[in-house]
């Protein structure tokens, strides 16, 4: 997450949709009154974290309802705000290989764990002692609450930000949100990648599995359009 001051931007951080990479990318940018918000202990990089004590939160995706409470109205309403989203379908299947670190990832063991992912009993509300109250309201249900992407693009049901690009286009869209903030686009890293090795997702699949993703994205496929 980065509140830019100096460039005038807000940047909502999803997961699995390159936010790690932009994040970086730009936070080497950012002005000392800048606020950026990492989770990239691994990055070794000292921008990953910057004036985090004046942040609202430790919450590196904090979502759009989090950020608004947090930032004055007149800088809600004038900054460039935008987030990046991914085929859910897609997503979850990069979910499963980022928590197995890659490790023993087969088709069958994907659809035996989705079923726990998706589940609205699986997974208990969390609290995270370092973070404030904002943090701590945690819905009960699957992880894939995390992974949810319309709170970082909706308000109320309406987009309440000015880009929303996609993860399937991240240079492109990358591009365009540089260039709308006036600043030479820099090289996006590669973070957090490496282990997944079969690329096409829909291998993965069976139709009760995909029909799992479907029901529990449900928001974000039709808000976003994407199709299986």
């Amino acid at each position: 997450m980065i509140v830019s001051y100096q460039h005038g931007f807000v940047f909502l951080k999803t997961r699995k949709t390159g936010g790690s990479s932009i994040q970086m990318a730009l936070s080497a940018l950012c002005g000392n009154d800048d606020i950026v918000v990492g989770d990239d202990s691994n990055t070794n990089n000292a921008d990953v974290d910057r004036n985090i004590d004046k942040s609202f939160s430790r919450n590196a995706h904090a979502n759009l309802s989090q950020l608004k409470l947090a930032i004055s109205k007149e800088d809600w309403q004038s900054f460039f705000k935008f987030a990046f989203v991914r085929n859910p379908w897609d997503l979850v299947v990069s979910r499963y290989h980022w928590e197995k670190k890659g490790m023993d990832c087969t088709v069958a063991d994907f659809r035996d764990w989705l079923p726990k992912y998706v589940s609205s009993d699986y997974a208990e509300p969390k609290r995270n002692a370092q973070s404030n109250i904002v943090q701590c309201v945690w819905e009960a249900g699957g992880e894939y609450i995390n992974d949810l992407q319309s709170p970082f693009v909706l308000d109320n049901g309406s987009v309440a930000i000015r880009f929303v690009g996609r993860y399937e286009r991240l240079a492109e869209d990358f591009d365009t949100v540089c260039r709308t903030i006036g600043i030479e686009t820099p090289t996006l890293p590669y973070l957090k990648a490496g282990f997944r090795k079969v690329s096409e997702y829909n291998k993965f699949y069976d139709t009760n599995s995909k029909q799992l993703v479907e029901q529990a994205f449900a928001m974000d496929i039709n808000q976003f359009g994407y199709v299986f």
